[in-house]
């Protein structure tokens, strides 16, 4: 399905998200249980808004592109959304709440730790964590948005599609 190249790629964007989704969760932990809990939230909800839009995506009995990204909308898909066709409005509305469930997720967990460790001599280590996650970013929607089958649903395929990536 993906060359090796596209996969070594893949492979450095789900290591750069675990370290610094672990990084965020072990930092937030260390400061505040509540901010913690919101970010752990939000993911949550993320991953269940996006749930409906992976029940439409061809790679779900291949390599799953989600899988690799530590989201577990493939699951989700197969388990709560079984049904096998959705109205363009119900995935353009899944598509509208991963990208606010998205954004708040990551505002919380990345605002709040600079906030937090500003004058910290932890700050360098949240500036590590940041760019790991835009390095995952980047090679995610250089990668995938690209190929995939929900263009006209997801949010980060449209801004891929805005900046000519098809």
């Amino acid at each position: 399905m993906f060359s090796k190249s596209v996969r070594n790629k893949l492979t450095i964007s789900t290591i750069s998200l675990v370290i610094s989704f672990l990084g965020v969760i072990i930092l937030l932990a260390s400061k505040s249980i509540i901010l913690l809990l919101l970010f752990i939230l939000f993911y949550i909800l993320t991953n269940f808004a996006g749930g409906i839009i992976c029940s439409q995506c061809p790679f779900q009995s291949k390599l799953c592109p989600g899988v690799l990204q530590l989201y577990f909308m493939p699951f989700l898909a197969k388990v709560v959304y079984r049904k096998k066709e959705y109205s363009k409005r119900a995935l353009e509305l899944g598509a509208i709440f991963v990208g606010i469930f998205g954004s708040v997720y990551y505002l919380i967990g990345f605002i709040s730790l600079f906030i937090l460790y500003w004058n910290s001599t932890l700050f360098g280590v949240v500036l590590v964590l940041l760019g790991l996650f835009f390095t995952h970013f980047f090679l995610s929607f250089s990668i995938l948005c690209h190929n995939c089958m929900n263009k006209e649903s997801c949010p980060m395929a449209r801004v891929s599609n805005a900046f000519g990536k098809e």
